[in-house]
């Protein structure tokens, strides 16, 4: 898998790529335990798209800009853990622990989140449009300009009180609105819009990508099972 954006521990890298290939996760867990409880994983940049992580063991890792599309995290622990900008669109994170953790500006869209853990993580600007969060904590979570556009959150336990604060809507201005604005403010709502649109036909465009990406996967994967079931 290339790994050209990685800039954390090269080391760790290698560690985490052999216990990958080798299917064998108690191993990267096992180096974090004997690392003792102040360890701290640096594996910012990294690329672990698509991959299995079942109960992987990332607490207190750097993770900032990490590419986790697809990436099975299901029971995996990521207690104070750091995802700021880290793409997890299509993870599988159910169960997972990801409290006391920051993941500003990370993309979590059309993730499974079902009964994970955010308890006091922040959560700022994060995109879950589509995600499922049915069961899960986001209590004394901050979730300020969070995108929850078609997000599941039936049964989400949140602080009693707590406000989330949604991603404000942008929408078109009428005739009446550009007559009131100046010309300036007018090209800059006009520049906004744009910018929407364009957003909106990128994350739309990554969508299609990412589920092409898992029926490939999935199709591969029954040509593998079938190949190894065939008599010689």
């Amino acid at each position: 898998m290339e790994q050209e954006n990685f800039t954390g521990n090269e080391r760790q890298l290698k560690l985490l790529l052999k216990a990958i290939r080798e299917n064998n996760i108690p191993t990267w867990n096992n180096f974090v335990k004997s690392s003792g409880k102040y360890f701290v994983a640096n594996l910012s940049g990294i690329n672990l798209s698509y991959h299995d992580l079942k109960e992987i063991n990332f607490n207190g890792a750097n993770l900032t800009g990490a590419n986790l599309e697809g990436t099975d995290l299901t029971r995996a622990q990521l207690d104070r853990s750091k995802l700021m900008k880290a793409n997890l669109s299509g993870a599988n994170l159910t169960k997972a622990i990801i409290t006391n953790s920051y993941l500003q500006d990370a993309i979590l869209t059309q993730c499974n989140a079902f009964g994970a853990n955010f308890k006091d993580s922040d959560l700022t600007n994060v995109n879950l449009d589509g995600a499922t969060l049915e069961e899960a904590n986001i209590f004394n979570t901050n979730m300020k300009n969070t995108s929850l556009n078609k997000t599941n959150m039936k049964g989400t336990k949140k602080s009693k009180g707590v406000k989330i604060i949604p991603k404000p809507k942008k929408r078109e201005l009428t005739t009446e609105d550009k007559k009131k604005l100046s010309p300036w403010k007018l090209a800059k709502q006009e520049e906004t819009m744009r910018r929407v649109i364009r957003e909106k036909q990128e994350s739309e465009s990554r969508q299609k990508t990412l589920q092409e990406n898992l029926r490939a996967k999935d199709r591969l994967n029954r040509n593998i099972f079938t190949s190894e079931v065939e008599p010689e």
